[in-house]
């Protein structure tokens, strides 16, 4: 799961020269599940002190609705 995640990255992360960590996580995944991956990420997953990007794969959305539904709920758990 997430949390597990988060151990991995946290730990590989500990190993690095740098202190500071960034994260990138790339939505190569269906539209409907966009915002709950992205709240799942923002719970369990962020960057303790650096930043955390998503980049999301086109299409974004099946409509204008959908996308603007989609970026609606992403903004809840990330800047542009």
């Amino acid at each position: 799961g997430w949390k597990e995640l988060d151990a991995k990255l946290r730990e590989r992360e500990g190993r690095a020269a740098d202190k500071k960590s960034n994260r990138l996580f790339y939505f190569a995944i269906p539209p409907n599940v966009f915002a709950e991956t992205g709240d799942a990420i923002k719970k369990a997953c962020m960057a303790p002190d650096g930043f955390s990007r998503i980049i999301v794969e086109k299409p974004f959305g099946r409509d204008l609705e959908s996308c603007k539904d989609i970026l609606h709920r992403l903004g809840q758990h990330f800047d542009e």
